[in-house]
């Protein structure tokens, strides 16, 4: 888990971006600009991801240093707490900034879809480990060394503290599984308007 996995900055964000894309339908460059410039958890989702790149590349103590005070600062800004040693896969979506804490031991698979004021925290030495293709609903929190499965959906305000496979919705305090199969989890066009 404490393994450093380095990440081509490009590459990353091109996945988050895509994603954010397809959310919300925009088609023409000067309408992504405008999108990317005015909303704030796509500022802040490019400092997250500029923050952990320098980080784990290793680039130059002064610009690392310069783009590590600027994202605490979003961070106070806006209310989230990701740490750098958190590895979030590409394709990251959140939907609304504020209140998002990811503990530093926590590993989430690619296409992840977050809600407002999620938490994934440690317990008893262990972090979140999360398959690809997840959602999390608004509240949800995720303690411990817990594994999830691939195309998991996490209902709002669900606590969840022990492992559950793949293709479920879980919900509940605790939460435990409320629907199986295999379109429990997050697609593609899942969410288009």
């Amino acid at each position: 888990m404490s393994k450093v996995v380095k990440v081509s900055l490009r590459h990353i964000l091109s996945d988050d971006f895509n994603k954010y894309w397809e959310m919300v339908s925009i088609r023409t460059f000067s309408h992504k600009v405008g999108y990317i410039l005015s909303n704030p958890v796509i500022i802040f989702h490019v400092m997250y991801r500029l923050a952990y790149v320098a980080k784990m590349n290793r680039w130059s103590m002064i610009i690392r240093m310069f783009i590590h005070i600027f994202y605490r600062f979003l961070c106070v800004i806006y209310g989230n707490q990701i740490s750098l040693r958190a590895f979030i896969g590409g394709g990251f979506h959140m939907v609304h900034w504020g209140g998002i804490v990811i503990n530093g031991g926590s590993r989430i698979g690619r296409n992840a879809r977050m809600m407002h004021n999620v938490t994934l925290g440690m317990k008893n030495d262990g972090a979140p480990f999360i398959g690809d293709n997840a959602y999390f609903g608004t509240g949800a929190v995720l303690l411990g060394g817990i594994k999830l499965g691939d195309n998991v959906r996490i209902g709002a305000n669900a606590v969840v503290d022990k492992d559950f496979p793949s293709n479920v919705t879980i919900a509940g305090i605790p939460a435990r599984i409320v629907k199986v199969g295999s379109n429990s989890g997050v697609s593609n066009s899942t969410y288009k308007k």
